[in-house]
């Protein structure tokens, strides 16, 4: 378990995807509102207090998912970490029909 210092990211993801792309993450009846747009090569970052003030308590069982601009929407990562417990960082490849996620689970973001 990491200790919350200050206001850390726990969630990264990674858009390395042919698209546009906004995220969002779910978990224990919670969700955060969808992020802003990412293009190609950002990264979309949620802080734990993003997390906490949308609802979000210890030890949900949580992931991300993304609404391509012009594709496929509500595509769930299928990769799951724990809230508060566990930081994930995602990478998003593919195009705007056909998007992927990877999940590594790192110490530091």
């Amino acid at each position: 378990m990491f200790v919350i210092s200050s206001d850390p990211t726990v969630v990264r993801i990674s858009n390395h995807g042919l698209m546009t792309a906004q995220f969002r993450v779910r978990g224990g009846g919670h969700e955060t509102g969808l992020s802003s747009d990412f293009t190609a090569g950002r990264d979309c970052n949620y802080k734990w207090s993003e997390l906490v003030d949308a609802g979000f308590k210890t030890g949900d069982d949580c992931w991300v998912s993304v609404d391509c601009k012009g594709g496929k929407t509500n595509h769930e990562s299928g990769d799951n970490f724990r809230f508060y417990t566990e930081r994930a960082a995602y990478t998003l490849t593919g195009g705007i029909w056909d998007p992927s996620f990877s999940l590594r689970k790192p110490e530091d973001l």
